[in-house]
C-alpha cells in the first residue's frame, strides 16, 4: 500500500471546485475524496487508463483525477476537474 499525495495544483482544483459546488455536492465530494485516496493507495497501477509515462487517469465520479504511480512509491495527485456533467 502506498502514500496517496495531492499536488498543490491537485487540491487548488479541488478546493475551485468544492466552492463553486451545492451544499448536497459537497458531501459528495468529500466521499469520493476518502474513496479515491483509498482505491489509489489499494491499486494505483490499475485504476484507470494509462497516460504518458507513469501518468495515470481514473474517473471518480463527479471527478476527473490524474496521478503518477510507480511500484511501491508514493503516489502523486497532479490534477483534479469536474466530469462534463457536474452542475
Amino acid at each position: 500500500m502506498s502514500a496517496v499525495i495531492w499536488t498543490e495544483e491537485a487540491l487548488d482544483n479541488l478546493s475551485d471546485i468544492y466552492v463553486q459546488a451545492t451544499l448536497e455536492q459537497r458531501d459528495v465530494l468529500v466521499e469520493r475524496v476518502d474513496f479515491i485516496n483509498q482505491r489509489l493507495q489499494e491499486n494505483a497501477m490499475f485504476e484507470g487508463e494509462s497516460r504518458s509515462g507513469p501518468n495515470r487517469v481514473a474517473f471518480f465520479p463527479p471527478m476527473c483525477v490524474l496521478y503518477s504511480a510507480k511500484p511501491h512509491r508514493p503516489i502523486f495527485i497532479v490534477r483534479v476537474r469536474p466530469m462534463r456533467f457536474w452542475k
